[in-house]
């Protein structure tokens, strides 16, 4: 994830992302918080709608055609790829 960079609020739909997707949620009742656990691997897909009710919350659609909604903070973008591909935002 060293070239990966999180899309926070910079996302647009047709962006390709990489999610990162929870595989487990569990709560500690002596500290009173969720422990979340995430997949090993990120998952590929492209931002297909940004939220209009929440800020930094985007629906991805996976390449299985499976589709999420994530927050800009579990979600990843090549940098490099966003400069090489300017000319197709119009």
């Amino acid at each position: 994830m060293n070239t990966l960079t999180k899309v926070v609020d910079k996302g647009y739909p047709g962006m390709l992302v990489f999610a990162q997707t929870i595989k487990n949620i569990d709560y500690d009742h002596c500290t009173g918080k969720d422990i979340i656990e995430y997949h090993d691997k990120l998952t590929a897909g492209f931002i297909v709608e940004i939220s209009d009710y929440f800020e930094q919350y985007y629906l991805v659609k996976y390449f299985d055609g499976a589709t999420s909604f994530h927050w800009g903070i579990d979600i990843f973008y090549r940098k490099e790829e966003e400069n090489s591909l300017t000319y197709l935002n119009g």
